[in-house]
């Protein structure tokens, strides 16, 4: 169902807010992010999309409500509108599977959004690297057990954690200080994933 492969250089916009998207996209290979633009001017980072993640999923004709940009390069699949009705329609299993996924992104983003200001500067990125981490894991693409690649800027943590660029430099230096990371080369090892976790100040988190 797939109509053709793109790949799109790291900086470039895959859609902007507001648009009619007639396609949906995953994510072969390289690593983007969602976002808004707030209206003082500020941008505000929803999620990191990784490889394997399905971007700009919605059930009707509207526009879309966030902006997806590629921070690396990627390569991503498109799937156009009438061609994925046509596989729901066929299969509904996977129509269900979709929105499953979409609304525990939803939540994810939504909490992310309700913990801006709530959490210190440590925990906000401490919470980050766990989730990534994870992540990264679950879709194997690391090339050591405890080490990610990392190609997200200071400007682009300080951007999803709502704090200054000073307060990342502070922070990244602060944890490594404690031990628990290593960071450098686009890559963070993780060297203390107890602490790494104690630090973030989460409810709930799955192991690392």
């Amino acid at each position: 169902y797939r109509s053709q492969q793109y790949a799109l250089d790291a900086r470039r916009l895959l859609y902007r807010e507001g648009e009619i998207v007639n396609e949906c996209f995953t994510l072969f290979q390289g690593w983007a992010m969602l976002y808004k633009m707030l209206p003082d001017g500020k941008r505000q980072i929803l999620r990191f999309a990784l490889p394997g993640d399905f971007l700009g999923f919605r059930t009707g004709h509207e526009p879309v409500n966030h902006s997806a940009m590629a921070i690396t390069d990627c390569v991503l699949c498109g799937f156009p509108g009438d061609r994925l009705n046509e596989l729901f329609r066929e299969q509904p299993e996977i129509f269900n599977k979709l929105i499953s996924i979409q609304q525990h992104n939803m939540s994810q983003c939504y909490d992310h959004i309700l913990s801006v200001g709530q959490k210190s500067a440590i925990e906000s990125i401490a919470c980050m690297l766990v989730e990534l981490y994870n992540r990264c894991i679950e879709r194997d693409t690391t090339g050591q057990p405890d080490t990610i690649f990392f190609p997200l800027s200071q400007e682009e943590i300080a951007d999803y954690a709502g704090i200054t660029l000073v307060h990342v430099s502070r922070v990244i230096k602060e944890l490594r200080d404690h031990g628990v990371l290593d960071n450098g080369h686009r890559k963070i090892r993780i060297l203390d994933a107890d602490e790494l976790r104690v630090i973030a100040n989460m409810d709930s988190i799955a192991e690392i």
